[in-house]
Parts: C-alpha cells; structure tokens; sequence
C-alpha cells in the first residue's frame, strides 16, 4: 500500500540523478520499489536530517542523495564501519552496541526505556527528519534484533518526520512497530525483498 496523494512521483524503478559511478546497485539489498519512497522524503525535506540504523553497500547513495543535509549512520559490525568510513565524504558513522537477542522480544517489547540506545550527543541534540531502521541484524534468535533501533527511532525523529522500517514481515519487527510506532501512523507498505513501512509522526 501506498498513499498515492503523499507519494505521487513513485515510479517502479529508482531514478537517481547524482553521479555515482562505482555504486553497485546490484550489491544494494533494498530494491527500487523500497529505495523510492525513501528516496522521495529526502528530497523533499530541505537540509534533510538523515539518520540510518545500519551501514551497507547502501551507505554511499544515501549520503549522495542527501547532499545539502546531515546524514548519519548507527552501526554495530566493526566490519562494516571500517568500510563504510573509507567510502563517506562527510557522514558520521556511530558505533554501538546491542545487548538484546531476538528470541528475547516478547519479553522486552514491555520495556519503553529500557530499550533507548546510549548515543553521543552528536546524535541525541537532533531531531531527525528521515529515519531508516535497517539494522542490526535479526534473522535467526541469538542476533540483536531490532527493538532498541525502532525505539530509539521515535525517541530521536522530528514532529513530522518519517520512520521506516524494513523487514516488517518478520514477527519482531511487526510487533514493535505496532506498539511503538502505531499502525495508524503507517503511511507506506511496500513489498521488496521484504517489506517496507512508513510511519509519518
């Protein structure tokens, strides 16, 4: 689902007018129809204030795409930091820690507080325009999952604002964002590889 009077410049594939000229867009996880509605709230936001939860083969776009704003990345896979930072001009890369497993959601999902990310100031002094929640990692039960980024996201997003979520289609996933997000805030459903919410705040 799409609501088509917020997004009517969708397309079915991804039109991406910077110069990006050794971007694999094949190595890039999300597929068009989950990058565009992502891509159309930068764009349209003015000095977009841009905050990722994961760093991937994705990270050079979204800095591209977001050149007049601030974008930044929260990232646990050292691995991925230091790949990540050799790739970036200017976008703060923040390394964090999760505590939390996925098998233990049902008895966190409880925790509000509990569940808000230690953060520099770098980060906590903003509120943040676009939020993209794409990590850490919760496939299988012993990863993190991601209920302290879904929490810590609508600590951190401005009035306005926009939250996305991806691999909503998983059990965590879905259930932290209904109780933290709300369904009634969800303005974008999008199937991809996985599936992509937006909650507009």
């Amino acid at each position: 689902m799409v609501d088509k009077s917020r997004y009517p410049q969708i397309a079915e594939r991804v039109e991406v007018s910077v110069d990006l000229p050794t971007l694999d867009y094949a190595q890039i996880q999300l597929q068009p129809v989950e990058l565009n509605p992502i891509i159309h709230e930068i764009r349209s936001t003015p000095s977009c204030k841009l905050l990722i939860f994961g760093c991937g083969n994705d990270s050079r776009l979204w800095e591209e795409i977001n050149p007049d704003g601030t974008t930044a990345f929260i990232e646990d896979n050292q691995d991925w930091i230091t790949l990540t930072r050799s790739q970036l001009k200017s976008s703060a890369v923040i390394k964090v820690d999760y505590d939390t497993r996925v098998i233990d959601w049902p008895l966190l999902i409880d925790a509000g507080e509990n569940l808000m990310l230690k953060l520099p100031e770098t980060i906590t002094a903003h509120q943040w325009d676009v939020i993209l929640v794409d990590a850490p990692a919760g496939y299988d039960d012993v990863k993190p999952g991601r209920m302290k980024s879904i929490y810590t996201a609508l600590r951190l997003v401005c009035a306005g604002g926009i939250i996305f979520v991806h691999d909503c289609e998983r059990p965590l996933e879905s259930a932290y964002c209904a109780r933290y997000l709300g369904a009634e805030r969800c303005i974008v459903s999008v199937k991809g590889r996985a599936l992509l919410n937006g909650y507009r705040f």
